[in-house]
């Protein structure tokens, strides 16, 4: 069965968090969603300690397609669509380059997902091959590691290598994440049975489901309501979302759905929140989004009950480049958590070239480098106090 990108599927989104509480039950944290009880407005100027815009290169033979993912590392952004990866610096010029699409032994048919490992080295997955290719900037294979199953998203953790593998029930798998040691090249663990139930029809493709913390890994996915701590000796609920006493009750999950279209039909006709795309625990507050009524919000959750929290289903800018009147959808604005915390958001060319043409405001073209709106992205990198 094929998988569908939760992304594309429907214009879903997060929502979020209200009452500052985090109660302790059964050993974990249970996180208290109280979303009428939040602000609305979230200024990003407001609450950041950084924000930095990176308008990336643009020319005849440099035209990047839809993103799938970004990753800040060693000052450079690395950025991949579904064929290639792309290295720029801090000024947007591009810095480096892979594209092995292909059916040659060293080439991949897609990137699925990638990474930069701790010594900067490319490791890019080709899922429809069920490889793993560690590449020079120059495109030379290094490394290849052939997978036992079907791999959605990997990240490295110390000397080991955790692997997604989402509901897909295959000869000899029967759990979502396997994790690869790679000192002696084996699988050494694996964590959460696949429900069988669940793997004829839930197949959601997610922009991400590992964030690193300390020696331990967050580990989250698009339809389940707990955080769990991921280290390769044991997972452990972390803590679990109560999303107002909105989120899709288990039963729901327990019926029969002849394939994920007739899932998001039956789930379109109730008014659930649910799903997962990114978690973050900063020292004073948390970080989180899902899905409600159709639209995508994001929220930060103070751990202190004397301040208050936001939720919101867009942001502002809010600085002398984008004042408040530039609103961003998060529908509608990629945004890609990174492993420091910082939130990068893809502003779309054309959407800066309207808003300048109707404030009459050439000096914000000249600033983000935007002669052309069907120019590449420029990026908003945002670190969050």
């Amino acid at each position: 069965m094929k998988n569908i990108n939760l992304l594309s599927v429907l214009m879903l989104s997060i929502l979020l968090l209200g009452c500052g509480t985090d109660k302790k039950k059964n050993g974990f944290s249970t996180l208290e969603v109280s979303i009428s009880g939040s602000r609305r407005n979230i200024i990003l100027n407001d609450i950041a300690s950084k924000i930095r815009y990176i308008p990336l290169e643009t020319n005849d033979s440099l035209i990047i397609g839809e993103i799938v993912k970004v990753i800040k590392k060693d000052n450079y952004y690395f950025i991949s669509d579904a064929t290639a990866l792309y290295k720029f610096d801090q000024n947007g010029k591009l810095a480096g380059y892979i594209n092995k699409k292909g059916n040659g032994p060293d080439e991949y048919i897609g990137i699925s997902d990638f990474q930069i490992d701790k010594e900067g080295g490319v490791w890019i997955l080709g899922r429809n091959k069920k490889i793993l290719n560690n590449y020079s900037w120059a495109g030379e294979l290094l490394k290849q590691i052939h997978l036992k199953y079907w791999i959605q998203n990997f990240i490295f953790n110390d000397r080991f290598i955790y692997m997604y593998c989402g509901n897909e029930v295959e000869e000899g798998n029967d759990s979502k994440i396997h994790v690869w040691n790679i000192d002696t090249e084996e699988y050494v663990a694996k964590f959460l049975r696949i429900d069988k139930n669940q793997s004829n029809y839930l197949h959601i493709l997610s922009q991400l489901c590992f964030i690193p913390r300390e020696r331990d890994i967050y580990f989250f996915q698009a339809f389940n309501d707990t955080i769990y701590k991921l280290s390769p000796e044991a997972i452990q609920p972390y803590a679990y979302i109560n999303l107002d006493d909105k989120n899709i009750p288990a039963s729901f999950y327990k019926q029969k759905y002849e394939n994920i279209v007739e899932f998001f039909n039956s789930l379109m006709n109730e008014s659930y929140a649910y799903g997962i795309p990114y978690f973050y625990e900063y020292p004073s507050h948390y970080l989180l989004s899902f899905y409600y009524n159709r639209q995508q919000y994001m929220a930060i959750l103070p751990k202190s009950e004397n301040e208050e929290s936001f939720v919101s289903s867009h942001c502002r800018v809010g600085d002398d480049i984008l004042p408040n009147d530039f609103k961003m959808e998060f529908s509608d604005t990629q945004t890609f958590l990174q492993n420091d915390g910082s939130l990068i958001f893809i502003l779309n060319p054309m959407q800066i070239d309207e808003y300048a043409k109707n404030k009459n405001n050439k000096n914000i073209l000249r600033t983000l480098q935007i002669t052309d709106p069907e120019q590449n992205p420029v990026l908003l990198d945002v670190e969050l106090e």
